[in-house]
């Protein structure tokens, strides 16, 4: 009888460890995966070592939330500088350091207000911004440490998007330096200079916005930019490129378009396409799988298109497809388009099609296609990745490099040969 429950007791125990450890496995699942969404986006960055840069002119400190214009509403919207002005405190104090003038977050807020440079949720719109024509703007389209040296370099403050505490709210803070390989900053919720490190060395965006010089012209020699002449700054680099975007006329009745693109609270970008004060197109992108998209603007023999493009790789199938098209009408209008389908999961039973000339056929008129393009949203991860890779705007094909197949491209052969050296290795391995 004793051993009986001594043995009852053993199989409870028993069973109450491994409930338990269950919960902790889904806990630490739970945290990973917050973790990952918090991360993701961001890229970490480190000064460089070999040189220091240390402006010579005194940090200029503005807190967001000083009581003289923590209330204050940015344009017509709920959000106040106390809650939501860290940007604008950025902005304000890097053009009192190269400008010399005392520009606050007071004044600064004030006429972006007045000059309808927010939009309904208080967020700063950058090519209404570059519109006034008082500053360089620069946005760029990808982040690495290049850009925050450069505009050191070129003595200007960079301003980073960052997450409080590595791992919170988002937030902004003005680069002001650079030493023993971190960056300095001024973060507008601080009165003393931070070390990047203190936010995980992780930036999520990178802008730059200084007082127009007279007399700018509308190309700068030397520095592998451009200047519109309207003081928006476009950093020259292809797929990388950020930079404020052309007019168009994707509706095609004459009247010239504006391109918006913004970051979403959700951790997405939104494209917003306004004409005469109206909006009549919108999309957004989001890094989380279902909502990923890619849409450039295209443009063909003086005309100009959408691209929208969804290389969608999920558990080994392939489902790629694009439609370019206009806006004729007021609605989606295809001009062209195409899709194809493959499995690169060899050795299973029930494995599906995979034909090289086809896919080859398939992404030769995409990048085609791409060559005539420039970004407007992409949360496509692994094709931003690749871009980048590649230097332009051009789709290689990303699982083909992966180190785990152990296949390896010949660079001297056409994708079409790759493709099938790729299936006949694969097969060989799975036999």
């Amino acid at each position: 009888m004793g051993d009986g429950k001594r043995e009852r007791r053993k199989r409870k125990s028993g069973s109450s460890f491994g409930l338990a450890a269950a919960v902790f496995f889904c806990l630490l699942l739970t945290v990973a995966g917050f973790v990952g969404l918090r991360l993701r986006g961001g890229v970490q960055v480190r000064a460089p070592r070999e040189g220091e840069y240390l402006s010579d002119r005194e940090v200029v400190f503005f807190r967001q939330d000083d009581k003289r214009w923590e209330k204050d509403r940015l344009g017509a919207s709920e959000y106040t500088m106390g809650s939501s002005g860290c940007l604008v405190s950025c902005i304000a104090s890097a053009l009192s350091m190269e400008s010399g003038e005392d520009v606050t977050p007071a004044t600064l807020n004030m006429k972006l207000s007045a000059e309808n440079i927010y939009d309904g949720e208080g967020n700063l719109q950058w090519e209404p911004l570059a519109g006034l024509g008082e500053y360089q703007v620069a946005v760029y389209g990808s982040v690495s440490s290049d850009q925050i040296d450069a505009c050191l370099s070129a003595g200007h403050f960079p301003i980073v998007r960052v997450r409080m505490y590595a791992l919170g709210d988002i937030h902004y803070v003005l680069i002001v330096g650079a030493e023993d390989g971190t960056y300095l900053c001024m973060d507008p919720l601080r009165d003393e200079i931070r070390r990047l490190s203190g936010y995980g060395n992780r930036i999520y965006a990178v802008r730059c916005v200084y007082p127009m010089e007279e007399g700018t012209e509308e190309h700068e020699e030397g520095d592998g930019s451009s200047n519109t002449g309207d003081g928006a700054f476009v950093e020259d680099g292809g797929a990388s490129s950020g930079g404020l975007l052309p007019k168009t006329d994707l509706n095609r009745n004459g009247i010239p378009e504006e391109l918006r693109v913004m970051e979403t609270e959700e951790d997405g970008k939104r494209l917003e396409i306004w004409e005469a004060g109206a909006m009549i197109f919108e999309e957004e992108g989001y890094y989380v799988h279902g909502g990923r998209t890619a849409l450039f603007l295209c443009r063909l023999d003086g005309g100009d298109y959408l691209l929208r493009y969804h290389p969608t790789m999920y558990q080994g199938f392939g489902d790629y497809s694009y439609m370019l098209f206009t806006m004729e009408g007021g609605e989606e209008t295809p001009v062209e388009w195409e899709a194809i389908s493959f499995d690169i999961n060899f050795g299973s039973p029930i494995h599906g099609e995979f034909e090289p000339e086809a896919i080859a056929a398939f992404m030769e008129k995409i990048n085609n296609l791409l060559s005539h393009s420039v970004p407007l949203l992409d949360t496509e991860e692994e094709l931003l990745n690749t871009f980048e890779k590649e230097g332009k705007l051009q789709d290689t094909l990303w699982w083909l490099d992966r180190e785990e197949t152990g296949f390896h491209r010949d660079p001297s052969k056409s994708l079409s040969e790759n493709l099938q050296d790729f299936q006949a290795a694969m097969r060989e391995e799975k036999e």
